[in-house]
């Protein structure tokens, strides 16, 4: 039963615009494209070498792939089945706004919804979960990876414990959410396709549910319903674009400084052979241009809003 698409229908603001859902998917392909897909093949190259160490990490993995449904054989860790999922990612995300771009009204009303639209706006918000969701695992990965060699690395760098609990507490909804997202495109697509256009209301639920039963009506459903799913304010409360804007910015600059860690931990691994490594000095060399980057962005993000001379 599509029990969790009414929910959501019931958690979203009585209306919402179409530019406000686009706007929200963009920033979603930017943070997938600059930052997720980098990031995984650099996690994938890593662990592909070095196996995971820390009781942390190891049963993050473990939970991972009870939930997650495309292991691939050849892959050292989840960060290796997560990076060759990307490309999926990003045209299952192309397509879910070509649809939306389409289908939708300037002007969106919750109420009479259609499946299809409520289950394309849901899509659109789970892909801001993954992408999110991926860069704080990135961060955890590397956290506990690091304590695990020098365990005096709590005193250079901090996590905080509201990062550490959404990674406990999100990495089911995490793999069922990308298991789904991630699927080969042309399923993907056909999926979504067989969505009825029925429309949605609260008090014609149980007859909705049960003239379309099992995933007739949601085929995404189990996804859609698991706990530890973060939400996206764009969709549930009154924000104004700007701060949305503002609260990416702040993503942003979090994310490069998960990427610090990164060059940290790698740095005092390296650091403790005695001979050089140049595969990790080359990983290195990247990472460290790709923050400087980073930096630069964000300082041109801050001239323009005036904060810096």
């Amino acid at each position: 039963m599509s029990i969790s698409l009414f929910k959501f229908l019931g958690k979203l603001m009585p209306s919402l615009k179409r530019s406000s859902i686009l706007e929200d998917i963009k920033i979603t392909t930017d943070e997938l494209k600059d930052n997720v897909i980098p990031a995984y093949s650099d996690l994938a190259s890593h662990f592909q070498l070095i196996k995971l160490k820390s009781p942390e990490m190891k049963e993050i993995d473990k939970i991972f792939y009870q939930e997650f449904k495309h292991k691939g054989s050849k892959q050292a860790s989840l960060f290796g089945d997560i990076n060759i999922r990307t490309a999926n990612l990003a045209a299952n995300l192309e397509f879910v706004q070509d649809n939306i771009e389409k289908l939708f009204e300037t002007d969106v009303i919750s109420e009479g919804l259609s499946a299809k639209k409520a289950v394309l706006m849901r899509l659109a918000e789970s892909f801001a979960f993954v992408t999110r969701f991926a860069m704080d695992l990135g961060d955890y990965a590397f956290w506990y990876e690091a304590k695990a060699y020098d365990g005096d690395i709590a005193n250079k760098y901090d996590m905080t414990p509201n990062k550490v609990n959404r990674i406990k507490k999100g990495i089911r909804a995490f793999g069922r959410c990308l298991t789904d997202l991630s699927e080969a495109p042309d399923v993907f697509r056909k999926q979504v396709g067989e969505v009825p256009e029925v429309h949605l209301s609260q008090k014609d639920q149980d007859v909705i549910t049960s003239l379309y039963p099992g995933k007739k009506l949601n085929p995404f459903e189990n996804s859609f319903g698991v706990s530890g799913f973060t939400y996206s304010p764009i969709y549930h409360a009154r924000l104004l674009i700007s701060e949305w804007q503002t609260a990416r910015y702040y993503s942003m600059k979090d994310k490069r400084r998960s990427l610090s860690v990164k060059l940290l931990y790698l740095k005092e691994l390296n650091e403790s052979k005695t001979d050089s490594n140049p595969q990790l000095e080359t990983e290195i060399n990247y990472l460290q241009k790709r923050i400087d980057d980073y930096d630069r962005d964000i300082y041109e993000m801050e001239r323009d809003a005036n904060i810096v001379e």
